[in-house]
């Protein structure tokens, strides 16, 4: 399963629908509620808030928490919209939002690089910052990998060559043409 980066727009979420794709969706809260935005925001500058976001996305859908603490806010909203948790997936949260997550029915994925290995017992494994094949290790049975690209790193046929061989099978990528091949 691809998931495409940052699809914080209406553009890019109809584009993860063509592919038949899942998608990656940065959260923040903005007076209280749960909104797309990767950067922090700026007054006057509303973003698309998330229950409108996942009512047009077709696919799963990867919830990037961009601040701490949001966790139970996102997942009264989601609920309150009548949307099944178990389309989503939780990261990037730091480890007591994702003991909340996972109590709330989040499946949250811990982030595994080579930077950090968070343990525990959580769904999944995030596994970030790996942009070379020696760097990948087998993907577990609940591993989603980051693609180099995101990190502003070739992305060559030996890493997604590596990667299948692996076993990973959910991709976060910008460049999905070139994991679907």
């Amino acid at each position: 399963m691809l998931y495409l980066h940052r699809a914080n727009s209406l553009e890019r979420i109809e584009e993860a629908n063509e592919r038949e794709i899942g998608v990656e969706l940065d959260v923040r809260l903005w007076d209280g509620e749960p909104v797309l935005s990767h950067e922090p925001l700026r007054i006057g500058d509303r973003p698309m808030s998330v229950v409108d976001a996942v009512a047009l996305i077709e696919g799963e859908v990867v919830l990037d928490f961009r601040e701490s603490e949001i966790v139970a806010p996102v997942v009264k909203a989601l609920q309150g919209a009548g949307q099944d948790l178990a389309r989503f997936y939780a990261v990037d949260l730091f480890v007591p939002d994702m003991l909340v997550a996972e109590r709330l029915g989040l499946k949250t994925l811990a982030r595994w690089s080579a930077y950090e290995r968070i343990e525990g017992p959580f769904w999944g494994r995030w596994v970030d910052y790996a942009w070379a094949p020696g760097m990948l290790t087998a993907a577990e049975s609940h591993s989603f990998l980051v693609s180099p690209e995101l990190h502003r790193h070739d992305l060559d046929d030996e890493f997604i060559e590596a990667a299948g061989r692996l076993g990973y099978s959910h991709i976060c990528t910008g460049l999905p043409d070139r994991w679907a091949a």
